[in-house]
């Protein structure tokens, strides 16, 4: 999980530089080496969204959760047998927490710092 989400962070530094500074370069100067890495950058954007959709589709609470749920009622599976599912979804709550507690605090503070003005 690691790796994908560091995959698509580089793709995103890529695509960011590629949009704020190489397209102007571009209009410019463009020749038929340019244009076939011009070509080329449009397939591997291509692969970056497949990437992020499958990296959003794993941090996403409801896929261990379905597989946990299929595996305990359809297939027989004991607790035991879904426990990695168990742990990412408690990963995930935490994480969730920490993350919704950190950004109402922030707001919070940033209303009272407001209404003291």
């Amino acid at each position: 999980m690691f790796f994908i989400t560091l995959l698509a962070y580089s793709v995103g530094s890529v695509i960011h530089f590629n949009i704020k500074d190489a397209e102007l370069i571009l209009k410019v100067k463009s020749n038929k080496r340019t244009a076939f890495f011009e070509h080329f950058s449009d397939i591997s954007l291509v692969l970056a969204c497949l990437v992020s959709v499958s990296l959003y589709l794993n941090i996403s609470p409801s896929t261990p959760a379905i597989f946990g749920f299929l595996k305990l009622n359809q297939m027989g599976a004991s607790f035991s047998m879904v426990s990695n599912e168990l742990v990412i979804l408690l990963i995930e709550a935490i994480v969730y927490t920490i993350l919704g507690y950190y950004f109402t605090n922030k707001k919070r503070k940033t209303i009272c710092q407001n209404l003291k003005m």
